[in-house]
């Protein structure tokens, strides 16, 4: 039996409709598949003793998947900061609970730090990671 579908208007921040549309362009949805694909992951999540299918275990993953770089950086950036505060030079961040070893291939972690590790250079620091559980950046 074919599901209902409800029509209803949207308004979105300009800043929420551009991450909205660029997450789906790189997940090669619609901006309506993506936006009904991340509110049911969202609520699914909210259910802990429902068994998800699959299917929808997959899409959260990738969905969750594409916030760990903001994240990576978001860490590297208050451990830089902290340690300039502290009259360091170097700084190290931990990413162990974000277990990246765990459920992801060395090719995917490297994707996802990829960004994060360019900016470091570019701004004239030496990062060195440890297989994406930790990096050291060094900036004397």
């Amino acid at each position: 039996m074919e599901e209902e579908i409800i029509k209803t208007a949207l308004r979105l921040p300009r800043v929420v409709h551009a991450k909205i549309l660029d997450a789906a362009t790189r997940s090669g949805r619609s901006m309506n598949a993506e936006i009904v694909s991340r509110l049911e992951s969202t609520l699914l999540m909210e259910e802990p003793e429902r068994l998800m299918p699959a299917t929808k275990a997959m899409e959260a993953s990738a969905i969750a998947r594409q916030n760990i770089p903001d994240e990576i950086r978001s860490r590297v950036v208050a451990a830089i900061n902290r340690a300039v505060r502290m009259g360091h030079k170097a700084a190290e961040v931990d990413f162990s609970d974000l277990e990246l070893d765990t459920g992801l291939k060395e090719i995917e972690v490297d994707d996802l730090t990829e960004e994060i590790h360019q900016e470091l250079i570019n701004a004239g620091y030496d990062p060195k990671w440890d297989s994406g559980q930790s990096v050291v950046i060094f900036f004397e």
